[in-house]
């Protein structure tokens, strides 16, 4: 592989894993700050704050 084909496929990976603001379900006790983490983009509306909510990090969060 290419130095260039590299750094594509490394920027494409950064491109879909994203850190954004934090934040947390009421119904949860972790947050979450990965718009590729499965478990945080499926917290219903009604349920999602912005923010930690003062809660450590999710699992999936800390492995993207």
């Amino acid at each position: 592989m290419s130095s260039y084909s590299f750094g594509r496929a490394l920027a494409n990976r950064e491109e879909a894993t994203m850190k954004t603001a934090p934040w947390h379900s009421i119904k949860s006790t972790v947050h979450h700050d990965n718009t590729s983490c499965n478990t945080g983009n499926n917290i219903e509306s009604e349920n999602k704050r912005s923010g930690t909510g003062g809660k450590p990090k999710c699992s999936e969060c800390k492995s993207l």
